[in-house]
C-alpha cells in the first residue's frame, strides 16, 4: 500500500500534467481539492519543479490523448513513491479522482447535497500499489430519462416548471450523477415523436404524417406525448425524421445519439402499408407492463407490430449513417412492439432500448420470462439497452425494496449482452436512495458485492447508528421480496397489504434507535430517512382512510359506460349522504399527505413530481375522486 496520509499528516503533492493544459481537467482537479481540504482540513501540497523538499509521494494526474483507454476509463500506476493516474478524456480524469477520493479517504456520495456528502477526517490513508485500468461494465448508465414525461414537458422542465424545484437542487442531482460517475454517454433518450414531428406543426398540412386509425388521421394535437403517432411507413415522414437527426447531430457534436422512440400509449396506424408489415398474430405478452407504466393503455389483446417499427427504425438509421456513420439510434422496445420481430434485425447503429420493470423481478417466474425476451431480442439486434421504471408502475412513489432485487437482476442483463441502461427515477432519496446508489455502483462494476456495498453504505453514511438502519433498509427489501407488490394495480391497495400499521411501528422503532445512537452530521442523516417515512405514513393513513369510504359505498371508479364527471358527480352526492364526520377523515388524512408534499418538494425527500404523475394518471382514489370529494365539503 503507498501512504498516503499518516498520524492525520498528508505525505503527498498533486500534481497535474501537462501543466499547459490544467484548465482541461478542471472539473476533476476542483473536486479533488475541495474533498481533500475537507478530509485534511488543511491545503494541499503542490507539486513544484523547484522545490527541494517536497512530501515522499506524488500524486499525478495526467491527461494523455494519446493513450489508447476508454473515454470514461483510465489507468493507475502506484509505486511506494508515486501514484499516477493517467485518462485520454477529462471525463476519464474525474472518474479517476473520483475513485482516489473513496478508496482512500474513504469519501462517499450517498445521495445528492451536502448532508448525503461523506468526507471523513482524514487519519490514516493508503492506496494500493500497482497498475490497473479501470473502465466501466456498462457503456451508458443513466438514472434519469428525458423526453416527453408530464404531457410534453421532459422531466427537467416539469420539475421546474410544474413543482417549482430549484435549480440548485437539479444541479446537485447532476452532480451527485457525475460523481457516481453515471452516462458514459451522451443520448438524448426518451419519447421524442411530438419533437420530430409534432402535430402543432404538421398535423394541418401533412395529416398523412400521422396514423390512420378508425379511418381517421390522428392529425390534431392531443398532449405532446400521447396519440399522434406517425405513419411509419410513409416515405417522407422517413425522410423528415432521418432530417431531423441529422441536424441534431450538426448542432450538437457532443451528442452519441439521438432517440426516435415514438409517442407513449397506443394508436398506432392502420393504413394499409403499415398493417402489411406486422406479424399475423395477437399478443397479450406487454398487458401486465402497460398496465402499470403507461396511463394511456386501453388494454386487451393488440397486433404485434414488432417488424413494422423495426424497418422504420432500419430506414430512417440508414439514412442518418449516410452523414454520420457512427452515431447511434435510440429506438425503444416496447408495448406492442416489444415482442422480438419475426424476419427483421436492427441496423447496427440502431440501439435497442427494452422496456422491463426490474422491481417486479422478486417474481421470480416472471424474471426467467422476461430473461427469456431479453435473450430472443438479441438475436435481433447489436445494440441492447434497458429502459427501467424504478418510479413508476403501480407502487408510484411508495418505498421499494427492490434493491436486492435490482442487485441480481442487472448481471443477468449484462450476462445477456445489455450495455446501455437508463431508468425512469427521481428525487426520492429518503425512501428509495439506496436502490439508486446500489445502481450506480453495479453499472459501473457488475461484480459489486451486496453485502459488502449496503454495510458500507450504513457504516459510512450513519456511524454508530449503521446497525439499526442497516435492519431499517433491509426491512424493506424482506417485505418486497417475500410480499411484494401483488396483482393490484392500485396503490392505494398496494400500501395497505404492502405497509400495515405494526409493520410501520416496527420502522419507526429502528430509526428512533439509531436516532439514540447517533449525534451530528450523523443523525441529520437518520432524521432524513425519518422523513421519507414519515411520507410512508402519511400515505398508507390517506390511503386507509379513502379506503374506508369506498367500502361505505363511494364508487370507485365509473360504472361501465359511465363518464368521469358523471362518476365525479355520483361521488359528490354520495358524500353528501353521510355522516360528515366519516368523510372529513378521509378529506383530512389525504390533505395531511398533500401539505407534506408540497412542504417537501424542494429537495431530496420524494418526488413530488411523481407524485403527482402517479396521483393524478395512475390513482384517481387520491387524485380526482378525492379532489372533488374535498371539493364537496366546502
Amino acid at each position: 500500500m503507498v501512504a498516503l496520509v499518516t498520524n492525520g499528516e498528508a505525505r503527498f503533492c498533486l500534481r497535474v500534467r501537462p501543466p499547459q493544459d490544467g484548465e482541461a481537467v478542471a472539473e476533476a482537479v476542483e473536486e479533488l481539492v475541495e474533498h481533500l481540504e475537507r478530509c485534511l482540513d488543511a491545503p494541499v501540497t503542490w507539486w513544484d519543479r523547484k522545490a527541494t523538499a517536497l512530501p515522499p509521494v506524488t500524486v499525478t494526474l495526467n491527461l494523455d490523448p494519446e493513450a489508447e483507454l476508454p473515454r470514461d476509463g483510465f489507468r493507475v500506476n502506484a509505486e511506494p513513491a508515486s501514484i499516477r493516474f493517467t485518462a485520454c478524456t477529462p471525463t476519464g480524469m474525474y472518474h479517476a479522482v473520483c475513485a482516489l477520493l473513496e478508496e482512500a479517504f474513504g469519501v462517499r456520495w450517498l445521495w445528492p447535497g451536502e448532508l448525503g456528502t461523506v468526507t471523513p477526517r482524514a487519519r490514516e490513508c493508503s492506496f494500493p500499489q500497482g497498475e490497473r485500468v479501470v473502465t466501466p461494465d456498462w457503456a451508458w448508465r443513466r438514472l434519469w430519462t428525458g423526453g416527453a414525461f408530464w404531457r410534453e414537458d421532459d422531466a427537467f422542465l416539469a420539475e421546474l416548471r410544474v413543482r417549482h424545484v430549484s435549480p440548485a437542487t437539479l444541479r446537485a442531482l447532476r452532480r451527485w450523477q457525475r460523481r457516481q460517475r453515471l452516462e458514459g454517454l451522451t443520448i438524448a433518450d426518451g419519447h421524442r415523436w411530438a419533437q420530430i414531428c409534432s402535430a402543432l406543426d404538421y398535423g394541418g398540412s401533412h395529416p398523412e404524417y400521422f396514423a390512420l386509425v378508425g379511418g381517421k388521421r390522428d392529425n390534431v394535437f392531443f398532449n405532446g406525448k400521447h396519440r399522434n403517432q406517425p405513419c411509419t411507413s410513409h416515405p417522407e415522414v422517413i425522410a423528415m425524421t432521418a432530417r431531423h437527426l441529422i441536424a441534431q447531430f450538426r448542432a450538437r457534436p457532443e451528442l452519441d445519439g439521438f432517440s426516435l422512440a415514438v409517442n407513449d400509449g397506443l394508436g398506432f396506424c392502420e393504413c394499409e402499408n403499415c398493417s402489411r408489415l406486422d406479424e399475423a398474430i395477437v399478443s397479450e405478452a406487454d398487458s401486465g407492463l402497460d398496465a402499470t407504466t403507461n396511463e394511456d393503455a386501453h388494454g386487451g389483446p393488440s397486433r404485434v407490430i414488432t417488424d413494422r417499427m423495426f424497418r422504420f427504425a432500419n430506414a430512417v438509421a440508414e439514412q442518418v449513417a449516410e452523414v454520420f456513420p457512427d452515431k447511434l439510434l435510440l429506438f425503444l422496445v416496447y408495448s406492442v412492439y416489444r415482442n422480438p420481430p419475426v424476419a427483421t434485425r436492427l441496423h447496427p447503429n440502431v440501439l435497442a432500448q427494452f422496456c422491463i420493470r426490474t422491481w417486479a423481478h422478486a417474481d421470480e417466474a416472471l424474471f426467467e420470462q422476461e430473461l427469456g425476451i431479453m435473450a430472443q431480442l438479441g438475436e435481433s439486434a447489436e445494440r441492447l439497452g434497458i429502459y427501467d421504471y424504478y418510479i413508476n408502475g403501480r407502487n408510484g412513489t411508495l418505498p421499494r425494496g427492490f434493491a436486492r432485487v435490482a442487485h441480481r437482476s442487472l448481471p443477468a442483463y449484462h450476462e445477456r449482452g445489455y450495455r446501455y441502461f437508463a431508468t425512469q427515477s427521481g428525487l426520492d432519496f429518503a425512501t428509495n436512495g439506496f436502490a439508486y446508489y446500489l445502481t450506480a455502483r453495479a453499472l459501473w462494476a457488475t461484480s459489486t458485492v451486496f453485502d459488502d456495498l449496503l454495510g458500507d453504505y450504513c457504516e459510512s453514511g450513519f456511524g454508530p447508528a449503521a446497525p439499526a438502519v442497516k435492519r431499517y433498509l433491509l426491512a424493506f427489501m424482506e417485505r418486497w421480496e417475500t410480499v411484494g407488490p401483488g396483482d393490484t394495480e392500485n396503490p392505494v391497495e398496494l400500501a395497505i397489504a404492502l405497509y400495515p400499521e405494526p409493520w410501520r411501528t416496527a420502522r419507526r422503532e429502528e430509526l428512533a434507535e439509531a436516532l439514540a445512537a447517533s449525534d451530528g452530521v450523523e443523525q441529520r442523516r437518520v432524521a432524513f430517512l425519518r422523513e421519507g417515512r414519515d411520507y410512508l405514513d402519511r400515505f398508507c393513513e390517506a390511503s386507509l382512510a379513502v379506503k374506508a369510504l369506498i367500502e361505505a359505498g363511494l364508487p370507485p371508479r365509473p360504472a361501465p359506460g359511465q363518464s368521469a364527471d358523471a362518476w365525479l358527480a355520483e361521488a359528490t352526492a354520495w358524500c353528501r349522504r353521510q355522516p360528515e364526520a366519516l368523510v372529513r377523515q378521509a378529506v383530512d388524512a389525504r390533505r395531511n399527505l398533500l401539505d407534506w408534499v408540497d412542504a417537501h418538494t424542494d429537495g431530496y425527500w420524494i418526488s413530488a413530481m411523481w407524485f403527482d404523475y402517479s396521483r393524478t394518471q395512475r390513482e384517481p382514489w387520491l387524485g380526482g375522486l378525492m379532489d372533488a370529494v374535498e371539493e364537496a365539503m366546502r
